[in-house]
């Protein structure tokens, strides 16, 4: 599949284009043009100034090189518990939320972001203050696999909920109590049987963040995703703070992340993200740890609205987050609020 790519200086930014399918990333602009873009065998377009890669990133190898290592599987994990607030109107209600994933890093059929390392790697390891819009096109390109890693157990919070279990290609977890499930200071504990290729997690417990977190005025909500600039999402101004709780030394961020679908509606309820019929994006941006404040520049929403949604699910949150880097999985516990906006 032909490739071609520019790299930005200054500031990382990479726009790759693989067939049909567009992945964006950035902090902020970037400059330069693909030249010969009708030429099968153009190489990539590299400004001569460019940064190198880290000395840690780690290239895919050449698979035509004659002594190129053959693929090996790579996990990420990433486990999100949180007191989840809808913003529909009209269907405002908070419950417990859960979701776990296991991803084979290797089956993704996205090309390599530099200089930050492999693209898949960015939803499950974004750095902070980044954006990261992954476009997808069905029968071109994929999301990494989703793998079994064994059953993971949720305990804690106003009641436990429980294993969550690999079923029919994802993980399920049952859902949460309806209410305040991490009323105050609540922790809840992880734990994983060891997996395939990923060592048990023996109860690791994680200070929940953000009660009473709420956005301030003026922010975008999170069922009006933006059709032409950036989207900024604010709980805290230096004059009101609604950020909500912050655990003793726990490490704090507010994050959004998000997916849409194009797939027709009829028949669905608000909340439902039917699988896409041809075109759909991944999204998530990282605030700086303790900051009440996180924009989604202009040029990101405009990648994810390329894919022609029908539907966007976003979530924003403020969370702890924890890393378990023996097991490649990122633990976020706290409170969150979701949207749909159809388009």
């Amino acid at each position: 599949m032909q490739r071609r790519a520019i790299r930005c200086r200054n500031t990382p930014t990479l726009i790759v284009l693989a067939g049909c399918m567009t992945l964006a990333w950035a902090l902020a602009g970037c400059s330069g043009s693909v030249e010969n873009p009708s030429d099968p065998d153009a190489a990539p377009v590299v400004p001569p100034d460019a940064p190198e890669p880290r000395p840690d990133a780690r290239p895919r190898p050449d698979a035509s090189a004659p002594d190129a290592m053959p693929t090996q599987a790579r996990r990420a994990g990433l486990i999100t518990i949180t007191e989840t607030t809808v913003t529909n109107p009209g269907e405002v209600a908070t419950a417990g939320e859960a979701s776990v994933s296991y991803v084979d890093l290797a089956t993704a059929t996205v090309a390599p972001a530099r200089p930050l390392g492999e693209s898949p790697e960015l939803l499950y390891d974004l750095p902070d203050g980044a954006c990261v819009v992954y476009r997808y096109t069905k029968g071109t390109n994929d999301e990494a696999t989703e793998v079994d890693e064994a059953e993971v157990t949720i305990t804690g919070g106003a009641s436990d909920i429980g294993a969550c279990t690999f079923t029919a290609g994802a993980y399920a977890c049952p859902a949460g109590p309806s209410g305040d499930f991490l009323d105050g200071a609540g922790t809840v504990t992880v734990a994983k049987a060891a997996g395939a290729e990923v060592a048990a997690l023996a109860d690791v417990a994680v200070a929940a963040a953000g009660d009473g977190f709420a956005l301030l005025a003026g922010s975008t909500d999170p069922h009006s995703f933006p059709s032409n600039s950036a989207a900024t999402f604010t709980c805290s101004d230096g004059n009101t703070d609604n950020c909500g709780a912050t655990p003793a030394g726990a490490t704090v961020n507010l994050i959004v992340r998000g997916r849409t679908t194009d797939a027709d509606l009829n028949g669905t309820g608000f909340n439902e993200m039917p699988e896409p019929t041809s075109q759909w994006a991944v999204f998530e941006c990282r605030g700086t740890p303790g900051e009440g404040s996180i924009t989604m520049p202009m040029e990101f929403v405009l990648a994810t609205l390329a894919t022609n949604p029908t539907r966007i699910e976003l979530r924003v949150m403020r969370v702890t987050e924890v890393e378990d880097s023996a097991t490649g999985t990122r633990i976020r516990v706290g409170h969150a609020l979701l949207g749909y906006d159809d388009r």
